[in-house]
């Protein structure tokens, strides 16, 4: 078979032959009509072919144009539905999303809030119970001290010693459980304390900075980014091998932003993919995922030998259980 003539060449050529054909049919008639003026022959010819010429312009151009405007607006239409229904099930999976990340983020801070109630009655436990009963037993020892002979007593002194160890081994795995601090002073109070802590008992400088006056947070945010920075913190101590490290806090833009900072021995931040496959590595997702349950971010900046920035940054505009940090006015 030969090859099909596209559209609008078909149209010509069956509006050619429909002109010659016209053209052949009125010069056939118009010689058995009588005598007519010239002018009304003309017109009788323009008008047969106008006659002949309509019926191939209305099936071969206007009602082929016609369907296609029509199923051109059909398939608008359809289309038009159909974003339409695409759009609703964008929106309502998107609210069930933030609905179910909502209900994450509570959920992850009423188990925070409960595990830390949990710590503060251990904490109060060892303080109250054990804590005391040490440092009452090492004084009743003292008092026994003098009414001994000196070998006795020698051997009591070196037990009040090791009390005396136990005892501020006690008083540390308290604050380490649950830093009393931190709802006493605050947050910046609780995280200057807890770095120092970590200097005294490590071999690096510690610096610690914070916006002068104090921000007032919800218990419940206070708890966890607590623990995300002792999270950081420990992965430091453990890993970096830093001589110095820095910590700061502070606001900006309606955002709290923690940065904490060391001079250690740094990584690939890249190799973070397969953070899974290293302790280091579970300890950061830990907190990239504690961060993430308050609808905070977590920015790493490492380079091998070089050190390693991380910056904990939470909008606390977003949050409906969380107020903006108020600050004391000048008055106060």
């Amino acid at each position: 078979m030969g090859k099909q003539l596209p559209p609008p060449a078909r149209f010509l050529l069956l509006t050619a032959l429909t002109a010659f054909v016209a053209e052949t049919a009125t010069m056939l008639l118009l010689p058995l009509l009588p005598p007519l003026p010239q002018v009304t022959v003309a017109m009788l010819d323009s008008l047969l072919l106008i006659v002949l010429i309509s019926p191939a312009l209305y099936l071969f151009l206007l009602r082929p144009m016609m369907r296609e405007i029509e199923s051109r607006e059909r398939a608008e239409a359809e289309l038009g539905t159909t974003n339409v229904r695409l759009e609703r099930r964008v929106e309502e999976r998107t609210a069930d999303l933030s609905a179910s990340n909502e209900r994450l983020r509570r959920l992850t801070s009423e188990l925070t809030q409960a595990e830390e109630q949990e710590r503060q009655r251990i904490a109060a436990g060892l303080h109250d119970l054990l804590g005391e009963a040490l440092v009452t037993a090492r004084l009743r020892l003292g008092m026994l001290t003098s009414a001994l002979p000196d070998e006795l007593s020698c051997r009591v002194e070196e037990v009040r010693d090791q009390l005396k160890t136990v005892i501020e081994t006690t008083r540390a795995l308290t604050f380490q459980i649950s830093n009393p601090l931190l709802y006493e002073v605050g947050l910046e109070a609780a995280l200057g304390s807890l770095l120092t802590r970590l200097a005294e008992d490590q071999p690096f400088h510690a610096e610690f900075e914070a916006d002068p006056e104090p921000m007032f947070l919800s218990d419940g945010l206070k708890i966890i980014l607590y623990r995300v920075v002792s999270e950081l913190l420990v992965n430091i101590v453990k890993h970096s091998r830093a001589e110095s490290v820095r910590l700061t806090i502070h606001t900006l833009d309606d955002k709290l932003i923690i940065t904490v900072e060391d001079d250690g021995i740094g990584f690939e931040v890249p190799e973070l993919e397969s953070w899974s496959q290293s302790i280091s590595g579970l300890g950061l997702l830990k907190v990239r995922e504690r961060v993430g349950g308050i609808g905070g971010e977590m920015t790493i900046e490492s380079t091998p030998g070089r050190g390693t920035r991380i910056e904990v940054s939470i909008p606390l505009w977003r949050r409906r259980d969380q107020e903006l940090p108020r600050r004391n006015s000048v008055s106060d």
